[in-house]
């Protein structure tokens, strides 16, 4: 019976890991681009409410994909930064 070379066996077992690992590291990082669309979606639709509501004070933050996607992952403190960024340089 040959016996088979340890390089065949270590091939063999990297294979095998990322054959597991691999379905976990797609599943995250499709699960991580997902959050992050709907999080910019979300903010975009808040600064288009805050622009709505800005407008009486002559107030708005321009919606682009920063400025979104700070926005829908910040939150209230995002737009606050946005305002008072805003604020400051204009």
């Amino acid at each position: 019976m040959p016996q088979i070379p340890i390089w065949v066996w270590i091939v063999a077992g990297a294979l095998a890991l990322v054959g597991i690992g691999l379905p976990k590291v797609a599943k995250h990082l499709l699960r991580a681009i997902g959050w992050v669309a709907f999080s910019g979606v979300f903010g975009a639709a808040v600064l288009f409410a805050v622009n709505w509501i800005g407008q009486s004070f002559h107030f708005a933050i321009p919606v682009n994909t920063v400025t979104a996607l700070l926005s829908g992952i910040l939150g209230v403190p995002g737009i606050a930064l946005l305002a008072v960024t805003k604020w400051l340089l204009l």
